[in-house]
């Protein structure tokens, strides 16, 4: 049985249990996606913020301070300059300070014992004097010179070069707290992260009932494929079932018939002693072998239309009239001109014609019966209609249990299915009149 909404197995629930994965995994991106490009956002402007506070207590504060006499030891600034960087630190701008002179030498810092020390300058020291422009990096105090400001962590380092009150060129050297890298970092995911998974969710609100839709219409398609084979095995079904009781009720018996009067007849060939009585039999014979072969063809006709993509529709309901089961009924084909089906359309509406012309032969007890095929838009109009006893009253197939109107209630689904229909009804004059109507485009 097919899985309806809901149920394990159905489309629209496998559809819903993907898209709410897809979205977990969407957001699971967005969030590393967010953090990654705040990390990156994040430090490229505290590095920048750095900068430009180094570029101005370099310019600002100690430029003034320093000249060659700072560079040779000869100038009492240094009092003064310690006094301001001393204040910066305290007031919690900076954790560490140096004064860098172009030649290596520590020109003042807060750790005392390197005032006066000189290191050879490489790494953002030297690109600082070279260039001219600040450099700044998240730094681990990895270098010879901070040995003793290792195991605070990391620190924003910044190099901005300056130029002294008679123009010596020093550098200024500035370790910040990250504290405030991270606050921006955490303010900038924050708001990536909200904006991103705003787009999303208003992205999923619209895609879902897209989603949900589609789905619904996949299982439908699904459990229209299943019913129509459905159908189909079931028709194939039926169509055995007749096939076994003609040759059984007909074939079978005239063939034992034969087979009974064959060897009473050769055997008075044989004796010499055949008369008249023989002829008769011999007669009886070949007429039940033409009618076996009249049952025959008409079993194949009914089975499998050969000529229907042949000849046309027409012609082939004229040949069905002629071999089919209701050839004792005298009926008239009218198949308007201009029908203009599908051949899918087509063999249905054999199918038609063959069950009403059956269900003529079989429960009409009918002489006559007219066939009619037009077409209305894209509505193809099949009618089967009788002068026999017909029904009392409008015959519900789906709810009929008659074995006699299996084939119709078989005929009555696959019409369904289609999104076409099937009407039984006593007709105005008397008699039954079937109306069934399918899609002239109808496709396989």
């Amino acid at each position: 049985m097919p899985a309806t909404e809901g149920e394990p197995g159905s489309p629209v629930r496998h559809a819903v249990v993907r898209f709410a994965a897809s979205m977990a995994l969407a957001l699971l991106l967005l969030l590393v996606g967010a953090l990654i490009v705040g990390r990156v956002i994040a430090e490229d402007r505290a590095l920048e913020d750095a900068e430009d506070r180094t570029s101005s207590l370099a310019d600002n504060l100690v430029a003034p301070l320093v000249d060659q006499a700072l560079v040779d030891g000869t100038s009492g600034s240094r009092v003064a300059l310690g006094q301001l960087l001393r204040a910066q630190i305290k007031s919690g701008n900076a954790v560490h300070l140096k004064v860098w002179s172009e030649d290596g030498k520590v020109l003042w810092s807060d750790h005392e014992d390197q005032i006066g020390q000189s290191y050879a300058l490489h790494g953002h020291v030297a690109s600082a004097f070279t260039s001219g422009q600040p450099v700044s990096e998240i730094s681990d105090l990895d270098e010879a010179e901070n040995v003793e400001d290792r195991g605070q962590g990391q620190l924003l380092e910044v190099y901005a070069p300056g130029r002294g009150a008679d123009g010596t060129p020093f550098l200024m050297e500035m370790y910040q707290r990250t504290d405030q890298l991270h606050q921006e970092r955490r303010s900038i995911v924050l708001a990536l992260l909200g904006l991103s998974t705003g787009v999303l969710v208003l992205f999923g609100a619209a895609m879902l009932p897209l989603g949900l839709g589609l789905a619904r219409r996949v299982e439908r398609a699904q459990h229209e494929r299943d019913a129509l084979l459905r159908h189909a095995l079931n028709a194939a079904e039926l169509e055995r079932r007749r096939v076994a009781e003609e040759l059984h009720d007909g074939v079978i018996q005239n063939l034992a018939g034969v087979g009974y009067l064959l060897p009473v007849v050769r055997e008075r060939v044989a004796s010499g002693s055949a008369d008249a009585g023989d002829v008769h039999h011999l007669d009886r014979i070949g007429s039940l072998v033409s009618r076996n072969i009249a049952a025959l063809r008409s079993m194949m006709v009914s089975i499998y239309p050969t000529d229907l993509q042949e000849v046309g529709l027409a012609v082939a309901l004229q040949n069905l009239v002629r071999d089919g089961s209701a050839r004792t009924v005298q009926t008239s084909v009218v198949v308007d001109r201009h029908v203009d089906c599908s051949p899918v359309a087509e063999r249905l509406v054999y199918r038609i014609v063959r069950e009403g012309l059956r269900n003529v032969a079989n429960h009409s007890g009918a002489d006559t019966a007219l066939v009619e095929v037009h077409q209305d838009g894209g509505t193809v109009v099949v009618s089967v209609t009788d002068d026999g006893v017909g029904p009392p009253e409008p015959l519900e197939l789906s709810r009929s249990r008659k074995e006699g109107h299996l084939g119709l209630r078989l005929l009555r689904d696959t019409l369904v299915d289609v999104g076409g229909s099937i009407d039984l009804r006593r007709g105005d004059d008397g008699g039954a009149r079937l109306i069934c109507r399918l899609p002239a485009d109808l496709q396989a």
